[in-house]
């Protein structure tokens, strides 16, 4: 990414032919997916399919998730499904390439010594929405007893589902007026980016508390809520992260901007969106996994584009969720984990 920013028109050439050779005939996408049987979700993962991307191995497993295969009863395996996009799913280069999910399974069970195995099932699915994939999680996840569930969406959801209104008077001026702390500060953070934004002369949208918390997207994480209560499983929440935010420079945005045009309005909802994250996981005694430290890092190669990781991005994500993990199951009294004297992976 780093070389990629003294040629901008490169980059942008790069990742159409990237997306070209996912979905082109043959190819990766036309080998791993074909078209659901219930007619509900965009596609399904082939079981037992494999392809060829780029330097990497894509492999669907036999029970249709990425990577290895996995008995569909846990037996006495602690089960934690890590559920997204394609962020999650992994979109691989080279050989040596692990989506994040992978390296956390790698990391809980080299650091960790507990009294039952830890194992990582990876769940994300490119192009799929949270809405998508709480019919995946009913028809295909539930059924293997997850013990733990980690969300993480954004890249997909932010797409249009607050609606098209600007930002407007309905969102009161006087901090009094707002029912939460969490929410006063939550204004406050969109008020500062929709006067950024303004200064710069462009007109993007802006959302108010209505329009996000009574969004398809609020609604769908309520579903994903009642499913944890009703099935249960642990429920981990997690913001998603950007290469950019809007507070990141100019230059910056306009470089991802040749690849994702509409890029002033994607932070602005995505931003939006992890508030709404932020809310949900507060008010519903959630445990919350905050990638903010991950958000922004356009300086770095943590990204192959806007929001895909590369391997030091999958590293870190990994990191980020284990240190989250770790606490859960040192105090959970059927793992009762400790720590073993294990390197930080680089």
């Amino acid at each position: 990414m780093r070389a990629a920013k003294s040629n901008p028109i490169a980059f942008a050439a790069w990742w159409a032919y990237y997306t070209a050779e996912w979905i082109k005939p043959g190819g990766a996408k036309s080998i791993t997916e074909m078209p659901d049987p219930l007619d509900l979700l965009p596609f399904i993962l082939v079981p037992n399919s494999s392809a060829r991307f780029f330097d990497a191995t894509i492999r669907i497993n036999n029970l249709g998730f990425r990577g290895p295969d996995i008995r569909r009863d846990k037996g006495d395996y602690f089960r934690i499904v890590a559920l997204g996009e394609s962020p999650t799913f992994g979109p691989s280069l080279f050989a040596h390439d692990r989506p994040w999910p992978e390296v956390l399974n790698a990391l809980l069970n080299d650091r960790l010594s507990c009294l039952k195995p830890v194992e990582v099932i990876n769940a994300g699915t490119e192009m799929y929405n949270l809405t998508n994939n709480l019919e995946r999680l009913r028809r295909d996840i539930i059924p293997l007893r997850p013990d733990v569930v980690i969300s993480y969406h954004g890249a997909n959801d932010t797409r249009g589902l607050f609606g098209p209104e600007p930002f407007s008077s309905a969102i009161p001026e006087d901090r009094s007026a707002a029912p939460s702390a969490l929410l006063r500060e939550t204004i406050r953070r969109v008020k500062r980016v929709f006067l950024m934004l303004s200064q710069n002369n462009e007109i993007i949208p802006i959302y108010t508390h209505d329009q996000v918390f009574k969004s398809g997207n609020a609604e769908a994480y309520r579903k994903l809520i009642t499913i944890a209560q009703e099935n249960n499983f642990r429920l981990i929440l997690s913001t998603s992260s950007f290469a950019v935010t809007g507070s990141s420079p100019r230059e910056a945005k306009d470089f991802y901007a040749l690849a994702f045009p509409e890029i002033d309005e994607s932070l602005v909802r995505h931003q939006a969106y992890n508030d709404l994250v932020r809310v949900m996981a507060s008010d519903n005694a959630i445990l919350l996994v905050d990638t903010s430290e991950l958000n922004g890092l356009w300086d770095d190669d943590f990204y192959l584009d806007l929001v895909h990781f590369t391997q030091a991005g999958n590293n870190r994500m990994a990191e980020i969720m284990f240190s989250r993990l770790a606490s859960i199951l040192r105090e959970d009294p059927i793992m009762r984990c400790s720590e073993r004297n294990s390197a930080t992976l680089k």
